[in-house]
């Protein structure tokens, strides 16, 4: 109670007990999970539960998902750290659009040296709809890449990024910008690299009266067929860490069907990445119990829309605008009426320094969300809310606000 609530973390407690009570009664270890393994890139235990979980209705691959498109890592950022390694040199960048996910800042840049490249939307702030839907979703890529470019000339764009659901916005593309995206890496010779993290993470509130897009799996297109892209270009990277609120048990897979030649590459350095056997284990124990995966997944989306109802009931009781959502942990609120014009005293002319300000104050009262400069977020004032908090926590959380 004395401690800070921290809601800026993308952590998922709302099962914790069950998934302490469950791990705690099965975690069976074979005699080759104290040795190097079945393979030194995922073991075959893993590979079976990987290739059963994306051959389901969630995901419904146009092509049967094997072991041999598979590799495994410790959570998606090791894997978008080996991506950068092997599609891009020093120098070079991958288009994303903006607000994104800050991580992959650190993920691209810190040992490779590959800019994430912010595409700001030419119509809103990022969070619209119109930035999932249809062509619209692609507004700003050319003209980011060109300029770019034209600054850069040393270096080249390798990848487009597209995070669905997104992290910070709490939203799916739908199928159509999806293909657009296919169109676009396909017309500019790029990768495209999909972070599905959250794809099991959606829910939908009973208090919001909008029709939330359902996830679409890049898994689900016939790139080729559907939008001219060679499937060569396509990458899907997931975790375990999100959907399954299990962030310390670092379990992540890339799939890539049309480009073995990058496999091969990634193989070469993936003894640097080894999933740890417990974790290995825990995780099959839960995903191949099938009642025990679809009552997590079911009580999870559940649990999910009744804590974001939560905020949103608080939210319009203090007139704060919030971006509707209907996936991921969070929400995006708008506090910038809040944001002081002075501390001690001393004015506040610069806008970040503002935000700054206000979130240093949250600090101090015990609570902390992340501004969402943190994602490139073109507009001050904005925050990212977690709130798959236990209900205790959310509550405490929300009152110091």
């Amino acid at each position: 109670p004395h401690g800070i609530v921290n809601m800026a973390i993308s952590n998922n407690y709302l099962l914790e007990p069950e998934l302490l009570t469950y791990f705690g009664a099965n975690l069976q270890m074979q005699p080759t999970d104290l040795t190097y393994g079945t393979s030194l890139f995922g073991s075959h235990r893993l590979f079976a539960t990987l290739c059963n979980l994306f051959n389901s209705e969630t995901f419904k691959p146009v092509k049967p998902i094997l072991p041999q498109h598979l590799i495994t890592g410790p959570g998606c950022g090791p894997l978008l750290d080996q991506l950068a390694e092997h599609l891009a040199e020093p120098g070079d960048g991958m288009l994303v659009a903006a607000p994104y996910y800050n991580g992959y800042d650190a993920d691209f840049a810190c040992r490779c040296d590959v800019t994430s490249i912010p595409v700001f939307s030419q119509t809103d702030d990022g969070t619209g709809p119109s930035n999932f839907e249809g062509k619209s979703a692609l507004r700003g890529f050319a003209k980011a890449k060109q300029e770019w470019q034209t600054n850069n000339p040393a270096n080249v764009i390798r990848a487009v990024i597209v995070c669905n659901p997104h992290n910070p916005v709490g939203r799916c593309y739908d199928r159509e910008a999806l293909l657009e995206y296919g169109r676009f890496a396909e017309e500019h010779n790029l990768h495209l690299v999909f972070d599905e993290i959250f794809a099991m993470s959606t829910y939908t509130s009973t208090i919001e009266n909008h029709n939330p897009e359902p996830f679409h799996s890049a898994l689900s297109i016939d790139w080729q067929k559907e939008a001219g892209c060679h499937p060569g270009r396509v990458h899907v990277i997931w975790s375990a860490s999100k959907d399954f609120g299990i962030n310390g048990l670092r379990v992540g897979t890339l799939i890539s069907q049309g480009n073995p030649a990058l496999l091969r590459a990634m193989k070469a350095t993936a003894k640097l990445y080894m999933v740890s056997s417990p974790a290995d284990a825990l995780f099959c124990a839960l995903i191949d119990n099938k009642e025990v995966y679809n009552d997590f997944i079911r009580t999870n989306q559940a649990r999910m829309a009744q804590a974001y109802d939560i905020v949103v009931r608080w939210c319009t009781h203090h007139e704060i605008k919030h971006v509707q959502c209907s996936a991921g942990h969070f929400i995006l609120i708008d506090l910038t009426r809040f944001l002081p014009e002075q501390v001690d005293g001393q004015p506040l002319k610069d806008p970040a320094a503002r935000e700054g300000a206000l979130w240093t104050h949250f600090l101090q009262n015990a609570v902390c969300l992340t501004p969402g400069s943190n994602y490139h977020h073109p507009q001050l004032g904005m925050f990212r809310m977690t709130f798959t908090l236990r209900r205790q926590a959310l509550l405490e959380g929300l009152s110091r606000i």
